[in-house]
């Protein structure tokens, strides 16, 4: 018994330090809790606008950071990882803005690309290489799910509204789902300036920008947001499309000196007027009559653009919707706005909003494609000219099934009857097929190393490149874009940076932009961004963009592997092109001279609805534009264009079909550039939805002149960024650059 007791108290003894330990530990644990509560956190993230986002494009992704006044406040980092459209992991990093907002946080932005639909998002919070915290956001398609992303395919059409008050755009072009060959559609209302980006390519996505002004609580907070009113206007200028409603009761407020819309308004305001008749509006709407008071509009003077609605004896005395060419997009302005009495109450609001974005948007009824890429589903004239471009290299040859197909039947012809009329009939040694075994087996063996190795070509990546430069002379924007597929014969990781040509740095001096990413192909195909399937595991490292977002670190490449990219740039540029272009009777007369400092090849002088041929422009060059030169319609000059039979100098076929999977990448973008002006669908049987922004066609319609010509200097390179080296151009048989200038044309005046 008393051994008992004594063991007892011994063990005791012994638990007496473990205690103490889990006492100090338990008081300590509060302190340690709070003090790691006290740390940097993710406090929310948010992906594109209200968690919706297109596929392929550049997107905004908000992420707010509490708790970063500590050691950590001024290395703080935010990466955001989503997947390419290999599916291919891609980093984007940004440090953490030292300034907090009034509720202590500090918000940051990062820009990415997904290529994914089934791609998640991880958010990490890094001090220096550690991580303090981290979010993943998982895809959804159901619009409840706050806490979720909700992906839209590249091909849809994204409009965005901003406003305090309901005026009736779902009811008018209302969302949409892809199916049966119609494009999808999806309308997002916003109602806080504090959910748009503070840089032009944040709206990458969006194909129509709507303001209504409402009670104009929203456009008084984007005034105040200098960054993100600036976003909006450049944005425009590089090709977006921005709707505006603002009535007379806000007007002065809003297009007066100093108001927040007062740089998109058309014209100079003058004050506001009451309708003595609103049968304007009714027509512009053909719909039925306004009843239930009188209707204020803006009084807007010197109106520039094509008016399309008005009150008066004339298009200028009164004009109400007036579409005005900004830079290389459009600025829709109606003088009216539907929250409010009695417009609100009009039951022709619906038409009348159908017909302002009927411009932009497809028609519920438009079928899209006909004909099919790579892959059931792939169907956009961009995964045609992505197919064109890595379909072949310079020095490779690819080997076909014909090829592999002959080589196995020689060597099973080899292996049976040659070796045995050899061993049986000629040596008569039986034994010696232990040797003749080895040594055929061999020989194919290294014939088939050495035809593998033949076929890749020379040591070294190649490129294939097609290069699409706009300068609009009036302005000064200017704009490009470089689609690339680089082609590696081993497993390689590339640091490449896209940047100007070492001549061309003035294109992007002040305000300038150059974006480098991975080019996805459109579609729910195989490869495709819409594809559920996942990836094989192939690559395993993902890669990351640079801090400018124009550069790309550690891409990898399989062997005989390619990879499709994309450069985007904008800048300013001054004029190369000298105009002294007049309207007369809708065509064109005056001159052109060529100040470019280059050669310029097929030239074609397009306004209107009708094209000019000029041939050769040399260095300095003028040539005289009239009616000698013999004009053609610019449908006709485009499908030309787009079935190379203007370049071949062949006799054109009437009816004859265009068939992308025959064309060339040039031929393909010629398509491209005015794609609308050709007929739209109609003649190219596959939509021009995912990079749409590389149509002009509206800015013929709003009654600007467009020279476009070939070029044998572009404006971007991609250099290694290990050996600061241009990686070189591929000759695609056609030339690989191609640039159109707005041009400015003096028409008659309507007084």
């Amino acid at each position: 018994m008393m051994r008992n007791i004594r063991h007892r108290k011994r063990t005791h003894r012994r638990l007496l330090p473990l205690v103490a330990v889990i006492c100090v530990f338990q008081c300590c644990s509060p302190a340690i809790a709070d003090e790691a509560a006290a740390g940097p956190t993710i406090a929310r993230v948010v992906v594109g606008f209200k968690g919706c986002y297109k596929l392929g494009f550049w997107t905004p992704v908000f992420v707010d950071v509490t708790n970063a006044e500590g050691d950590h406040g001024s290395s703080l980092r935010v990466s955001v990882t989503v997947s390419d459209s290999d599916g291919v992991p891609t980093t984007s990093t940004v440090a953490v803005p030292i300034s907090t907002d009034s509720h202590g946080q500090r918000t940051v932005t990062v820009y990415t690309q997904i290529g994914r639909i089934a791609s998640s998002v991880q958010v990490s919070l890094l001090a220096g290489d550690r991580q303090i915290d981290s979010r993943t956001v998982l895809p959804s398609e159901n619009q409840n799910v706050d806490s979720a992303v909700h992906p839209i395919a590249a091909t849809s059409e994204f409009v965005i509204s901003l406003g305090n008050s309901p005026y009736g755009l779902p009811e008018a072009v209302g969302n949409r789902t892809a199916n049966s060959g119609h494009t999808g559609r999806r309308i997002l209302d916003l109602d806080q300036v504090s959910s748009l980006p503070t840089e032009w390519y944040g709206y990458d996505a969006v194909d129509v920008l709507v303001i209504s002004v409402g009670n104009g609580q929203a456009c008084r907070e984007l005034a105040a947001d200098k960054a993100k009113l600036t976003a909006i206007e450049r944005w425009v200028e590089l090709g977006g499309r921005l709707v505006i409603l603002c009535d007379g009761k806000n007007a002065e407020a809003m297009l007066g000196s100093g108001g927040p819309l007062a740089s998109f308004a058309p014209g100079k305001f003058a004050g506001t007027i009451h309708l003595p008749e609103t049968s304007s509006l009714e027509r512009f709407a053909v719909s039925t009559a306004i009843t239930g008071g009188a209707v204020e509009v803006p009084n807007i003077t010197e109106p520039q653009g094509n008016i399309e609605a008005y009150a008066g004896n004339r298009s200028s005395e009164l004009p109400i919707v007036v579409r005005t060419p900004r830079g290389f997009g459009e600025i829709a302005f109606a003088g009216v706005e539907f929250s409010q009495p009695p417009l609100s109450l009009w039951t022709g609001r619906i038409s009348f909003l159908r017909a302002l974005l009927q411009p932009y948007l497809r028609s519920s009824d438009a079928v899209d494609s006909t004909q099919k890429l790579v892959a059931t589903g792939s169907n956009d004239l961009s995964g045609a000219l992505r197919q064109q471009l890595g379909q072949a290299f310079s020095a490779v040859v690819p080997i076909g099934f014909p090829l592999v197909a002959a080589l196995a039947i020689a060597y099973f012809f080899f292996l049976g009857p040659i070796d045995y009329l050899l061993v049986k009939r000629w040596l008569r040694r039986p034994l010696f097929a232990w040797i003749s075994l080895p040594l055929l087996i061999a020989i194919f063996s290294a014939a088939a190393l050495a035809m593998n190795g033949w076929s890749k070509g020379p040591p070294g990546a190649r490129l294939n490149r097609l290069e699409l430069d706009d300068f609009d002379t009036i302005s000064g924007q200017a704009r490009g874009t470089l689609w690339a597929t680089i082609y590696s014969p081993k497993a390689s990781e590339f640091d490449l940076t896209a940047q100007p040509q070492r001549d061309k740095q003035s294109s992007l001096a002040e305000n300038g932009n150059m974006l480098f990413s991975w080019w996805g192909l459109p579609g729910n195909g195989i490869g495709g961004m819409q594809s559920s399937t996942s990836d094989l595991g192939l690559i395993r490292n993902g890669y990351e963009y640079g801090p400018e977002l124009s550069s790309l670190a550690q891409m990898p490449v399989l062997e005989s592997g390619t990879k499709s990219l994309l450069a985007r740039w904008a800048g300013s540029s001054p004029t190369k092109i000298g105009a002294q272009l007049t309207d007369v009777d809708g065509l064109i007369a005056g001159t052109i001279t060529n100040d470019t400092g280059t050669r310029l090849r097929n030239a074609r002088l397009l306004y209107g609805s009708w094209a000019y041929r000029l041939g050769i422009l040399n260095a300095g060059e003028r040539v005289e534009v009239s009616d000698q030169l013999s004009p053609r319609r610019v449908k006709t000059v485009v499908t030309h264009d787009a079935l190379g039979e203007s370049a071949t100098g062949a006799t054109p076929v009437e009816g004859r079909a265009f068939s992308a999977e025959q064309a060339s990448p040039t031929q393909i973008l010629n398509l491209m550039m005015f794609y609308e002006a050709a007929g739209g669908i109609a003649f190219a049987h596959l939509p021009n939805r995912y990079q749409a922004y590389c149509d002009l066609s509206r800015q013929l319609d709003l009654g600007r002149a467009i020279l476009v010509a070939e070029n044998a200097e572009g404006q971007v390179q991609l250099v290694d960024s290990k050996t600061n080296a241009a990686i070189g151009n591929e000759n695609l048989n056609t030339s690989a650059v191609i640039q159109r200038y707005i041009l400015p044309v003096e028409k008659p005046s309507t007084r």
